[in-house]
């Protein structure tokens, strides 16, 4: 796996669900964070053979040498890609990803006093319901229906760093000082800013990855 991983990006935190800006460059950079997240999620939904064997055979520096190299070896088949590319899982990681960004605006408009359901179930429909059968809609809908309130989800993102946090992520040690002290309604604050910074990155890295799937042809519109 590439190294410049670890020294061009910043990944938004998934584990708890706080706000963190992806900084990354258009070329190894973000070849190797896309290369990491196809792995993870291939690797977790779909078997990671194919997609191992294409980032150890190629090597590629890019995102657009990834993608070429399987175009060159055929993951274009009759209305579908070929399972187990990295193609594909890049396709449903942006569509995830978008998902979220959308979740992530709904949160940080402070002005709204929308339901958390709502604008789930909106951003749900907009990126991927279309991709989802029948018993993926009746599942995820009656989640989305079952989401927390605002305040209360929003609460959880800004609560204070455990004690131990420093300890268990060193690389945090910065971030959990300068958050130990802040007050709640300071930690609110900071919790919107850093919901809006980071939907906007992952928007830039949404957008640039979709471009170059849609120029290569490479879609895929089967329900699950």
């Amino acid at each position: 796996m590439p190294e410049p991983v670890l020294e061009h990006a910043r990944v938004c935190s998934d584990e708890h669900s706080r706000g963190r800006a992806l900084e990354i460059n258009e070329h190894s950079g973000l070849a190797a964070w896309v290369f990491a997240r196809c792995v993870e999620y291939t690797a977790r939904y779909r078997g990671a053979p194919a997609l191992t064997l294409v980032c150890w055979w190629h090597r590629p520096a890019t995102l657009r040498e990834l993608l070429a190299a399987e175009v060159a070896e055929g993951v274009v088949q009759p209305a579908r890609l070929a399972e187990g590319s990295a193609a594909l899982s890049l396709l449903w990681s942006m569509r995830m990803k978008r998902f979220w960004t959308r979740m992530a605006d709904g949160f940080a408009d402070q002005a709204s006093t929308e339901p958390t359901s709502a604008f789930g179930l909106r951003a749900y429909e907009a990126e991927v319901e279309p991709y989802h059968g029948f018993l993926l809609r009746r599942t995820f809908r009656t989640a989305l229906r079952a989401l927390p309130s605002r305040a209360e989800m929003l609460g959880n993102m800004a609560m204070a760093p455990p004690p131990d946090s420093a300890a268990r992520w060193p690389a945090w040690e910065a971030s959990v000082a300068a958050g130990a002290s802040l007050t709640p309604d300071e930690r609110m604050t900071a919790c919107h800013a850093e919901l809006r910074e980071c939907s906007e990155h992952t928007k830039r890295i949404t957008d640039l990855v979709q471009a170059q799937l849609d120029e290569l042809g490479l879609r895929d519109d089967r329900r699950l």
